[in-house]
This record gives structure tokens, sequence and C-alpha cells, in this order.
């Protein structure tokens, strides 16, 4: 006898009993239910959502009319465009060249500034033949010093008349330009954000899993920010929960 229970002590661990008994449970996900929200106001143009439906990870599951956003885009986009003309237009014009502008603006300034550049001219060319011919007459001792520097003051004037005009258009324009550049930046800034805001305007499933409690809503619906539309519960870690009282064991032992 005693060597019976010295024989069973030594089996016990590796005797194997199955052991199965019955009880309600319920499978569930390790990972608490994720809501499906919109993040904005809006009509819905696509749906594609269902209970029990099963998502994949990044699946759109509803779009929103992006109407207004792309309203404000091609404003944006128009006014961008207009700017980059200008910008082009005025590097051009600050370089001395007025070949291909393209908006009317910067046609009638170069038009303005081109006339006063040749009035000048103009009158460089008829001062200097002045200034020559009085030149001549001061060397041959005809007429007095001071008044062939009359003479060479309006010629020095006018050359420096037009160096002026040329200086100040050419920085009035280098200054219009970096007003301009800085305009651009801010529009592209503004299309850059609208570009992520667009983003928005679509649910994208954030995980793989279920769909559960549906609100129901259809294509033409009003979704208000955070609004409910549905909860996804993931598939992929799920566990059984069951209860098995004692007594179920009993039996065994």
């Amino acid at each position: 006898m005693i060597l019976a229970t010295i024989i069973f002590l030594a089996l016990l661990p590796i005797i194997k009993i199955d052991i199965s008994s019955q009880s309600r449970g319920i499978i569930r996900s390790t990972t608490d239910n994720v809501p499906v929200s919109s993040l904005v106001n809006g009509k819905v143009t696509f749906i594609k959502l269902k209970n029990n439906q099963v998502v994949q990870q990044g699946d759109t599951l509803v779009a929103i009319t992006q109407e207004n956003l792309n309203t404000e885009k091609a404003t944006n986009q128009v006014a961008a465009a207009t700017i980059q003309d200008q910008i082009n237009d005025l590097t051009q014009v600050a370089q001395g060249s007025a070949e291909g502008l393209k908006t009317s603006a910067m046609q009638q300034e170069w038009l303005s500034y081109s006339s006063k550049k040749e009035e000048l001219q103009s009158k460089i060319a008829q001062a200097k033949i002045v200034y020559d011919r009085n030149k001549q007459l001061h060397d041959k001792g005809i007429i007095a010093k001071a008044e062939f520097e009359k003479y060479s003051f309006d010629y020095t004037y006018t050359k420096q008349a037009l160096s002026s005009l040329e200086k100040s258009q050419r920085s009035l324009w280098q200054n219009n330009k970096q007003e301009l550049e800085m305009q651009l930046q801010n529009l592209n800034g503004t299309l850059q954000k609208i570009k992520v805001e667009a983003q928005n305007y679509y649910i994208i499933a954030p995980l793989t899993g279920t769909i559960e409690n549906f609100s129901g809503i259809q294509n033409g619906s009003f979704l208000n920010a955070s609004q409910s539309i549905a909860t996804i519960s993931a598939t992929d870690k799920l566990i059984v929960e069951s209860s098995v009282l004692p007594n179920h064991f009993k039996s065994y032992f």
C-alpha cells in the first residue's frame, strides 16, 4: 500500500485529466470599440457603412461635400497665379526687358516709364549738342566761363535725372516684387492648409474591425462635427469570457 502511494505521488506531475464544462460566455475584443465620427459639418456624398460590416484599416467609410472648400481653393489658386504673373513681370522689367509681359498693369507701367525715359534721353541729347557747341566757343575764348558752366550744368543735370529715374523705378519694382512674394507665400500656405483640411472631409477606418451601432445616415444626410456615426470593434485580438462555477469541478476531485 505504501509503495502504491509512493508510485501515485511520483506520477502526479505527468497525469493529465481533461475537464470540460458548458457555460454562457461572450467573444469580445481586447480593445475598446472605436467611435466613428466627423470632424467637420457637411452633407454626405458617399457612404459605405452597415452593421456587422467588416472594414479594413484605411477604408473610406464616408465622404462629405467639399463645395465651400473647393470654392476657397479655386479663389486662392487664381489669386496665386495672378500674383505669380506679376512677380514674373516685375523680375523682367527690373532687368530692363518688357518682352512678353503678361499683366496689363505692368504693361501700362512700362509704357509710362519708357515715355519718361525717352523724354529725358531726348533732353540729354539736346543738352549735349548745346554743351558741345558752347564748349568749342569757350575753348576759343568767345564766351565767358560762367556762361559755359551754365550749359555744362544743364547737361549734367539731365544725365543725373535719367539715372535717378532708372534707379528709383528699379528700386520700386524690387520692393513691389518682395511684397508680392510675401503675399504669394501666404497664399501658398493657405492652399497647403486647405489641402490638409480636405482630408477631414473623408472618414477613414482607423483600424480593421466590425461595424457596430450604425446610426443609419444616408447620402444627402447632413453631418455635424463630432456627431457619432458608428463604432468599430477590432477583430484582430479577440478573447472569450465565460463564467464557470466551482461546483463544476467537484466531480473530478
